[in-house]
């Protein structure tokens, strides 16, 4: 057997082939320069990595030269840097910064109930994959739409610290956020009145003012009664008083003139009350 046959062959800069002592192919290394560490001599440390094929150790070679040239290198260490080591480390930030202590108990909470299984993974090993049967398996038990959102916020909030800090380059979690209940805008009530309702409020009941005036009074629609009542004896003279919504900070009605004391009959009954 040729000494050639009982070590390593280079293949092409940066790869070689390795091989048994039988002779038969043992698989193919990668070496390249660490740029973020340099050994006793002042020089960047030597990193290998193996692989069974040699398309595999090119596209390893071919990825991490990138990686090098666009300045989105990590080190292999930080990508094995546990999950629980980084949540610890991100909850510490966060008392650091001044999050009440419930805020902090509740992050902790659904760490130790929902994630421990994640404590002795690598960062670097979480997938996307991995996020959505988290959130699938809380659907299967029944969980509510508060608490899916809750831990799916945790779960972002751990990798958008990693990515910051370096431990990892992508946030396995942002692709989800799309798909989490109350996401679509279907799903939401809404206090504005479709186009056609405040038209109509405001051609049947003038003191309403304007289809502004109508659009907010049917957004309360759905309060008590007796809150009804108060809103048609003083919706258009509150109008007048300002030009900001009692409950929607968002809402602006135009200036209308405050209604004489003796009203209508016509206009004196509440649009909101149903009939005895």
């Amino acid at each position: 057997m040729s000494r050639k046959k009982r070590g390593t062959h280079v293949v092409k800069q940066g790869i070689r082939k390795r091989y048994r002592a039988d002779g038969t192919v043992r698989g193919y290394e990668v070496r390249y320069r660490d740029p973020d560490r340099v050994d006793l001599n002042g020089k960047p440390v030597l990193r290998c990595k193996s692989f069974r094929t040699q398309e595999e150790a090119e596209a390893f070679q071919a990825r991490k030269v990138v990686e090098i040239l666009d300045g989105e290198y990590i080190d292999p260490d930080r990508l094995r840097t546990k999950w629980k080591h980084i949540s610890d480390e991100w909850l510490r930030v966060k008392e650091a910064k001044g999050a009440r202590a419930r805020t902090v108990s509740g992050y902790r909470n659904v760490l130790d109930n929902w994630l421990s299984h994640w404590d002795r993974r690598a960062i670097d090993d979480i997938r996307p994959a991995d996020v959505w049967a988290v959130i699938e398996h809380l659907r299967r038990k029944g969980r509510a739409v508060g608490t899916e959102r809750h831990v799916f916020n945790t779960i972002n909030g751990v990798f958008k610290y990693a990515v910051r800090k370096g431990y990892v380059r992508k946030n396995p979690a942002e692709p989800h956020r799309e798909d989490l209940r109350g996401q679509s805008e279907g799903e939401y009530e809404g206090r504005h009145s479709p186009p056609s309702r405040p038209k109509r409020l405001s051609t049947r009941y003038p003191l309403a003012g304007s289809d502004s005036m109508a659009s907010w009074a049917y957004g309360r629609a759905s309060e008590p009664a007796n809150s009804q009542a108060s809103v048609c004896r003083t919706s258009t003279r509150y109008a007048a008083r300002s030009r900001w919504g009692r409950q929607s900070r968002t809402w602006a009605a135009p200036f209308v003139p405050a209604p004489p004391r003796r009203r209508s009959p016509e206009a004196a009954e509440c649009p909101f009350q149903k009939p005895s």
